[in-house]
């Protein structure tokens, strides 16, 4: 009867034990069971679905918008170059005329008087250059910025280059005397478009290119023949 005793005392325990062991099995899960999607209520997965699409809404948005914004600075960009080509082309002119009218005058000492009109419509044209001149910084290629340092450094120096060019004796000297400022202008013209993707404006600033040389050289053939005649 003693022993009965001992022996329920065991297995009481034993059961005392068993329950305690279900009962923290029961309690406290693992993490990773906790953590895992099919364990979640539903309200919470709905909640997790929703936040996840939200973020990457906003992560695509942020994308799109910033290829947007660089676009947008990249046609800001060509625009301000097509609008510096078309006062450059002006400029380019006017140096032609004055040029010419240089040729047919020479040699002359008075020169610089008869030819004061044509200098001061080239000074008008170099001045409408200035402006969007001084707008092309830092965000547009280097060797833009040079061309653009190049073109403002011979507006600079235009007074340096008529005394050059009155002193000439000869109509290929002089002719030779504009022919570098004016390459340099052309230059700058040819490279409006870079930067863009756009082949159609490239294709467009490289024709009108063309073209701005070929009457380049017609027009020296013009201050040729405008100093022959004179003679």
């Amino acid at each position: 009867m003693g022993n009965h005793g001992v022996v329920s005392g065991k297995l009481g325990a034993g059961h005392v034990v068993n329950r305690a062991k279900k009962s923290t099995g029961f309690h406290f899960p693992s993490s990773r069971a906790a953590l895992a999607l099919q364990n979640w209520p539903v309200s919470r997965r709905l909640i997790a679905v929703i936040v996840m699409a939200l973020i990457m809404g906003l992560v695509f948005g942020g994308l799109r918008v910033a290829a947007a914004a660089d676009q947008a600075a990249q046609f800001g960009r060509v625009s301000q170059l097509a609008n510096l080509g078309q006062q450059v082309t002006g400029l380019v002119q006017a140096l032609q005329d004055e040029r010419d009218e240089t040729t047919g005058i020479i040699p002359s000492t008075t020169a610089a008087r008869a030819l004061q009109q044509w200098y001061s419509a080239t000074d008008a044209a170099a001045a409408r250059v200035r402006g969007p001149a001084a707008a092309v910084g830092g965000s547009f290629p280097a060797n833009i910025q040079t061309r653009v340092a190049t073109v403002l450094s011979v507006i600079n120096h235009l007074g340096q280059l008529r005394s050059t060019a009155q002193a000439s004796q000869s109509a290929l000297a002089v002719i030779a005397d504009y022919s570098g400022p004016i390459s340099d202008m052309l230059l700058l013209n040819a490279q409006i478009a870079q930067g863009t993707t756009d082949s159609g404006l490239a294709n467009d600033v490289q024709s009108l290119n063309s073209l701005s040389l070929a009457k380049d050289q017609a027009a020296q053939q013009r201050a040729l023949l405008f100093n022959a005649f004179s003679q």
